[in-house]
């Protein structure tokens, strides 16, 4: 029984040390993109209007009634932050599942990765920079 004890602790020991042999993970750069692209948080401001702007506002919009929303329920709008991030998750699950927008042309793999890390993200507006001088 005790050698039994003592493999499995030198096993874990040697375990412990190789794992801490790898790769060291860089907090500030843990998220960036595999390919080399840089990135940092997903914000709405830079990243997730335009996605927005160019899929949801032709029909979600406050500006538009009747048939030009062309089935999106009233009070359903992405004019704004706001908007946006109180409408976040259950849009999301209609981006994802392939739903949003009707039509066919929805949203490349890369957008709808975004979109989802916006909300992993916590919903940013934008990243304000700090001067540290």
């Amino acid at each position: 029984m005790v050698i039994f004890r003592i493999l499995v602790l030198v096993g874990l020991s040697i375990s412990l040390a190789i794992a801490g042999c790898g790769d060291k993970v860089d907090p500030l750069t843990a998220f960036d993109d595999p390919n080399g692209e840089e990135d940092g948080p997903v914000t709405y401001m830079a990243d997730i209007k335009s996605i927005l702007d160019d899929y949801c506002i032709g029909c979600h919009s406050i500006t538009k009634e009747g048939f030009e929303r062309q089935g999106a329920p009233v009070g359903v709008d992405f004019d704004t932050y706001e908007d946006a991030a109180d409408w976040a998750d259950p849009a999301n699950q209609r981006i994802q599942g392939g739903t949003m927008p009707p039509g066919g042309q929805g949203l490349s793999q890369e957008e709808r990765a975004l979109f989802q890390r916006w909300i992993d993200d916590g919903l940013l507006e934008e990243v304000l920079e700090l001067d540290l001088e």
